[in-house]
């Protein structure tokens, strides 16, 4: 399973149940009812899908099967934000992409 951190540009990053690389950042089951169980957001090696890839989940019924709480936004970015790997541009489009979505933001 893939988060999409940024639609404009397409980067995604994976979501694993261990949370043992850098800049993991959990997510609960109960905020995220989507998910099998807790899980955890790999925000230190993102990557791009092309519209093709993406396309092609969707035909085959695993596209988008759930939203990410906004309640995990703030973590979200300062793993981004602190990530050695990321580079910042990337760091960037994050930053303009996830925070309208922070849940203390004013945006629905």
């Amino acid at each position: 399973m893939v988060v999409c951190l940024s639609p404009q540009r397409g980067l995604f990053a994976r979501v694993n149940t261990k949370g043992w690389r850098p800049g993991s950042v959990r997510i609960e089951r109960k905020a995220n009812p989507f998910l099998d169980r807790d899980s955890h957001i790999e925000c230190g090696a993102v990557f791009e899908l092309d519209d093709y890839v993406i396309g092609q989940s969707i035909e085959r019924g695993r596209g988008v099967v759930g939203r990410i709480a906004r309640d995990a936004v703030p973590a979200l970015l300062a793993a981004v934000r602190e990530s050695p790997t990321l580079s910042d541009h990337d760091k960037q489009i994050i930053e303009e992409s996830l925070t309208p979505l922070r849940s203390d933001s004013a945006a629905p």
